[in-house]
């Protein structure tokens, strides 16, 4: 039985109480060729059929197919990936679910990263699945749309604390921001190509550490002002599509702030526009976090996990992905709720 003032949960067989379970969902970049397989091969195939099934129709190509053959490059496309990757988190989720209910567990608090957030409303009750799938599907092809292709750019910073990041992305007339806040040495920045050049030159002048800067593969300067235009797309499609209130507590990426069940369809839509152009507070989403929770990550790979150890190694992170014999997960996964 969940007690939300304790927020534990109470195993009346074994009169233990039980720590919260939060929900994480990745993002882009997460994904990879054959990703599901196992789901098509175990128990739960009708769950994993269901939803390919429904995202083939919705998508408008034959997502199964291309989510376990490729070519890996079209996978890499932002329009496909997104879905893609909310599909495979989707059926991820309503396996893990069941698992949950035959053990009368609830969930206390779902959260996703950039697009992985649509997953966590899905979750939540929110969102509908085909409407995610739309969502992710025009919300990939317009950030891709919303700037000329080599215009932008994003960029790794490593070592650097954020402080310092702000200030060199603030020095500059051009368009630059932290885009992805990962962790306390991990913030990538996002903007023209000069912005960035220009920010990460001031680093190099400024701070003294041992900086390091990657810049990403990617095909546009996401969650940054020159996403603006996605957003407006994005705002009109959310006009036509029927969004509920959260039935699970989600955190938003936006402000880092969780949003308790029943929260207005307003302020969940409001979240999501903003989150198009402005940064993925994860560091400050995983800080918010209460010490005691059991966080379970439904991704095609453990990203998440690792992000989450490298913000706070003690708290305790289960990935789907730590064993592909579905059995020996839901094995490994009742040890790691109740211990």
């Amino acid at each position: 039985m969940y007690s939300a003032r304790s927020k534990f949960y109470f195993d009346e067989e074994d009169g233990v109480l039980m720590s919260p379970i939060v929900v994480v969902f990745p993002g882009q970049g997460s994904q990879y060729v054959g990703m599901g397989e196992r789901f098509l091969n175990s128990d739960f195939k009708n769950i994993a059929e269901e939803h390919y099934g429904i995202a083939s129709d919705v998508l408008g190509y034959d997502a199964k197919k291309l989510g376990l053959e490729g070519p890996e490059d079209k996978i890499k496309q932002t329009e496909i990936t997104q879905p893609l990757i909310v599909n495979h988190s989707t059926i991820c989720f309503q396996i893990l679910k069941k698992f949950l209910d035959q053990e009368s567990l609830k969930i206390s608090n779902v959260l996703g990263h950039s697009v992985g957030e649509y997953s966590a409303l899905v979750a939540a009750g929110s969102l509908k699945f085909e409407d995610a799938l739309k969502a992710t599907q025009l919300r990939g092809r317009s950030m891709q749309d919303a700037t000329p292709l080599g215009t932008g750019k994003m960029v790794a910073v490593l070592r650097v604390p954020l402080q310092v990041i702000e200030t060199a992305c603030n020095s500059t007339q051009e368009i630059v921001s932290p885009a992805n806040i990962n962790g306390p040495d991990q913030v990538v920045i996002s903007g023209s190509n000069q912005g960035c050049d220009e920010a990460v030159k001031y680093i190099q002048d400024h701070f003294e550490g041992r900086a390091r800067f990657v810049e990403l593969p990617v095909s546009a300067p996401f969650h940054c002002a020159l996403m603006e235009p996605a957003k407006e797309k994005m705002n009109a499609f959310f006009s036509n599509i029927s969004l509920e209130p959260n039935k699970i507590a989600y955190t938003a990426n936006i402000d880092a702030k969780t949003y308790e069940s029943g929260t207005s369809v307003e302020t969940i839509k409001q979240n999501l526009l903003l989150q198009i152009p402005g940064s993925v507070q994860w560091l400050q989403s995983v800080n918010a976090l209460p010490s005691n929770v059991r966080i379970i990550e439904v991704s095609p790979n453990k990203i998440l996990k690792g992000l989450i150890k490298k913000i706070n190694k003690d708290l305790p992170v289960f990935s789907f992905e730590e064993e592909s014999d579905l059995n020996k997960v839901f094995n490994t996964l009742s040890e790691f709720i109740k211990n």
